[in-house]
């Protein structure tokens, strides 16, 4: 069990009436309520997560003066699933997620010709989603941290094969089907001796503890759909890099076995990205055991204060 702040939940109606699931968790010394102070961050999880395997790392936010707002993205965590298999993720376009994210900023945050820009912290596909966003709406931030973003998956897999027949399958009508080997969450699933996620063995048991306690929070496989919908959007985060206007940072693990994180190596070439690199980490930095963890909050907590200004591609 890993410990943190237990946020207040409440629901954000997006645009076409699916009711999303958010959470806040104030800053320390904070009085409870909207408008009672600390910095407000953007924190958006990855693939398959939900709120709460956050609060260790709301914990950390909050104690640095930042009050967090997070969310479960539809088709997970507690919010709207439009699928007959609940568990069977799928979106009909990442844009869809974009539009959500606008709006629920719009909602939670506020205008931001009246509060100014604000930070985002993004894990995976939420740094993939975070990069659409700040192509789309660059007003709405003032600058970007992203673990391991979603920019290219399965390193070792035939991409070029999966990403045709993704296209292919969800044309004929099979996008809300699992894709070739893939399944509803099982218990094999919590094996941590199977993992490719993290080193650590509590912090792995977070999601895999919850899921296996609550089948509404279970996400399974990769649907056709949702492949299909996550190689277009990360053909346009990759296409945008270079043309967004506010200060990136990107964190990576050496031993990220899902992610491919060579787009994102790639993309310390631009001025306004910069790459820091966690040999010893696995995909999910802020997950991991404290040797690696410690180092990559320290930084987390610099950058997002802009205190910090590292080298590109430097290595810790």
């Amino acid at each position: 069990m890993v410990n943190g702040p237990v946020p207040a939940i409440s629901i954000f109606t997006s645009f076409d009436g699916a009711p999303l699931r958010w959470a806040t968790w104030q800053a320390d010394g904070q009085a409870d309520g909207p408008a009672d102070g600390g910095r407000p961050l953007i924190l958006l999880p990855g693939r398959s997560e939900f709120i709460e395997k956050y609060q260790e790392v709301a914990g950390d936010l909050t104690a640095a003066g930042w009050t967090v707002h997070a969310l479960d993205w539809r088709g997970q965590g507690l919010s709207h699933r439009p699928t007959a298999n609940p568990q069977a993720l799928w979106v009909d376009d990442f844009a869809t997620h974009v539009r959500d994210l606008l709006a629920w900023m719009d909602a939670v945050v506020g205008d931001p010709s009246t509060v100014g820009p604000v930070p985002v912290l993004a894990h995976s596909m939420g740094g993939c989603l975070a990069i659409l966003a700040l192509a789309e709406a660059p007003q709405r931030f003032s600058h970007a941290v992203m673990t391991a973003p979603m920019l290219a998956i399965l390193p070792h897999r035939p991409n070029r094969l999966i990403r045709w027949l993704a296209r292919r399958k969800n044309a004929q009508g099979q996008g809300h089907r699992y894709a070739w080997g893939q399944r509803d969450f099982h218990r094999m699933d919590r094996l941590f001796l199977l993992n490719t996620l993290t080193s650590d063995r509590r912090r792995f048991a977070v999601q895999t503890d919850r899921f296996a306690a609550d089948s509404a929070y279970r996400v399974g496989g990769a649907t056709w759909g949702w492949l299909d919908a996550a190689y277009r959007a990360m053909a346009d985060a990759t296409a945008a890099l270079p043309r967004l206007t506010r200060p990136v940072t990107i964190l990576v693990g050496g031993g990220d076995r899902l992610v491919d994180n060579r787009p994102a190596r790639a993309a310390a070439r631009f001025d306004h990205i910069t790459v820091l690199r966690f040999p010893k980490g696995r995909h999910e930095l802020l997950m991991e055991r404290d040797e690696i963890r410690q180092k990559v909050m320290a930084d987390i907590l610099d950058l997002l204060a802009g205190t910090a200004h590292p080298p590109l591609s430097s290595s810790h």
